[in-house]
């Protein structure tokens, strides 16, 4: 509860104390990519060990919103991007190839916050994010990504479907694990 109330403080504090290694001290010799998995499995954990995974397959029941989501995200978002990037990034590849990275990883967990924060349909936005993550991660990646910008750059999307495996589906099945052993002992409350 405290880091909840106190959570903007801490965040600047942490920014802070990153910023005073790298200047004094040169930074952790540990490779960023492990810090970033282990701050981002920190960052959706709580939510993970909320979620009960099998009740995100009861939603399919009412399929518009898993139509929408879909459409909106893997079909429409990546259009507008590989337009933006046709328009505005033609000479930067890197650039390019990123803008279609990201408009085909639409979601997180801060999806939920953001969902939370606008009074909208929570359940809704707890089942659709996990979807949303396996069809990036094994539809959106390997088959529509090279579609869009292979033709720029060689990206490894093997690479990238792992890592959202650690960073999505490892704290998920931790949370997951942890949940039943917590309604076990104490109960659901």
């Amino acid at each position: 509860m405290f880091l909840k109330q106190h959570l903007h403080y801490f965040i600047v504090c942490v920014l802070l104390a990153g910023l005073v290694n790298v200047y004094f001290l040169g930074g952790f010799n540990t490779p960023k990519a492990y810090l970033i998995f282990i701050v981002v499995a920190f960052v959706i954990f709580p939510v993970m060990i909320n979620t009960d995974f099998w009740e995100i397959f009861e939603h399919f029941r009412e399929p518009r919103p898993v139509f929408c989501s879909i459409v909106l995200n893997f079909l429409i978002s990546p259009a507008i991007a590989f337009g933006a990037g046709s328009l505005f990034l033609r000479d930067q590849p890197l650039l390019f190839t990123g803008l279609i990275l990201i408009s085909l990883i639409p979601t997180s967990s801060m999806s939920m916050a953001w969902t939370s924060f606008s009074n909208a349909n929570l359940a809704t936005a707890l089942y659709l994010t996990p979807l949303n993550i396996l069809f990036a991660a094994f539809i959106g990646l390997p088959l529509i990504f090279p579609l869009l910008a292979d033709q720029f750059i060689e990206i490894n999307t093997f690479m990238i479907v792992r890592n959202i495996i650690m960073v999505f589906f490892i704290p998920l099945i931790i949370g997951g694990f942890l949940r039943k052993l917590i309604i076990k002992f104490k109960g659901n409350a």
